[in-house]
């Protein structure tokens, strides 16, 4: 067949891997200079950074089938997260200790017996799972909390600052299933951190890409199921694929997109010395929008050899959607008193859009074909990389493909 993709995401990415392996004519179209999506690294004085906050779960069954992560170049990230105390520079660890038993006496001091008796049972009865259990459940991610028997300082400190920053909504608005399987996975196998930033996996996946027909900059006007218009030129083709995020897609199918728009930014400093040893996350546990909005910070080069370390502050939600210095420099030197007078002001990143919009209360998600158009995307399954490519595997599996 002749496939039409239009968005070059990770979904557009898999799908066009997926269908030309198995013999189709694959015509990508990305309306943008390169690939990659919401998957962007930038350079800045020989410097890569990420857009925005990303790391990748070797966890994730998808992964395993389409990503060799041993052929790209990465850091492992450190199994455990300090919990930082911004107003009283107190820590905590919260660490994995059966992947780092050397976490186990720190852990122990932070978290009280009847917390991490919970986060075993979490742990053991997530493990296994290999998708979202149940897609269509409602109950939101604070009550199942309550409801695995948590302490309301334990969520407080920890798993709802975690989850704000995976979800990219203050208000976790997401289903506790996408929670419980979001911990499994962590608890399966290593995340890991390209040190070349994440448009390395996308080089990665370009390189089996040869046989796709790849159309950059360009604008699509007017789309059907077996037709697209590209610069006032018809194009006919047997297929057509919506690969694009759900804002786009929702304005191609004329959908009323509901719920949460979910957002993210960064701020970048560099420093000679850096104040973060391992890669790790820090994670706000005095987290507030309004009163204390970093959701962590982190170090990229925590483990790289350089004089030129950067410091990553995550915002999500209202304070994320305008550039403010003044509010990154007043929070940042709360975390870092004696340290920030050497910070040096970097980079700062945003993405519109970074997930699918709010499951609890927002936009239903949109079904594998509209109107005989096939649709993938992570809003056609729930907001996650694996939500993303097995989105691609069903359209692949839907045309003719492994």
């Amino acid at each position: 067949m002749k496939v039409a993709i239009i968005g070059g995401g990770i979904s557009g990415i898999i799908t066009s891997i997926g269908l030309s392996e198995n013999g189709h004519e694959v015509h990508l179209f990305e309306k943008t200079s390169s690939l990659g999506g919401r998957i962007k690294s930038k350079e800045k004085q020989g410097t890569i950074f990420d857009v925005g906050f990303h790391v990748l779960h070797t966890g994730y069954s998808t992964v395993k089938r389409w990503i060799d992560t041993d052929a790209i170049s990465h850091h492992k990230m450190h199994p455990s997260s300090i919990l930082f105390t911004p107003s009283t520079q107190k820590s905590k660890l919260v660490g994995d200790v059966f992947s780092a038993p050397s976490t186990l006496i720190g852990s122990a001091t932070s978290i009280s017996p009847f917390n991490a008796l919970r986060l075993l049972k979490w742990r053991m009865r997530n493990k296994k799972s290999d998708d979202v259990r149940d897609k269509n459940s409602r109950k939101p991610i604070d009550i199942g909390f309550t409801e695995h028997g948590f302490s309301e300082s334990f969520q407080k400190e920890f798993l709802k600052p975690l989850f704000a920053g995976i979800t990219l909504s203050e208000e976790r608005l997401e289903s506790i299933e996408f929670a419980d399987f979001i911990w499994g996975v962590m608890s399966k196998a290593p995340i890991i951190l390209p040190k070349n930033g994440m448009m390395s996996v996308i080089k990665h996946l370009e390189d089996r890409m040869e046989n796709v027909a790849i159309n950059l900059d360009c604008e699509i006007q007017n789309i059907s199921s077996t037709e697209i218009t590209i610069h006032g030129e018809k194009q006919a083709f047997d297929k057509v694929v919506i690969a694009t995020e759900q804002n786009t897609t929702s304005q191609i199918l004329e959908l009323d997109l509901e719920g949460e728009e979910r957002t993210t930014r960064t701020y970048i400093y560099k420093t000679k010395h850096n104040p973060i040893k391992k890669l790790q996350i820090m994670l706000n546990s005095e987290y507030n929008s309004a009163t204390s909005p970093f959701v962590h910070v982190h170090s990229p080069t925590a483990l790289s050899d350089t004089d030129n370390h950067l410091l990553v502050a995550t915002l999500i939600g209202t304070p994320s959607r305008e550039e403010n210095w003044e509010l990154a420099d007043k929070n940042m030197s709360k975390w870092f008193p004696n340290e920030f007078a050497d910070f040096e002001q970097f980079s700062s990143t945003f993405i519109s859009h970074a997930l699918p919009n709010s499951s609890i209360e927002g936009s239903p998600r949109i079904p594998l074909e509209v109107d005989g158009l096939l649709i993938a995307g992570d809003h056609t399954n729930h907001p996650s990389l694996h939500g993303a490519i097995l989105s691609a595997e069903k359209v692949i599996k839907s045309i003719g493909g492994v």
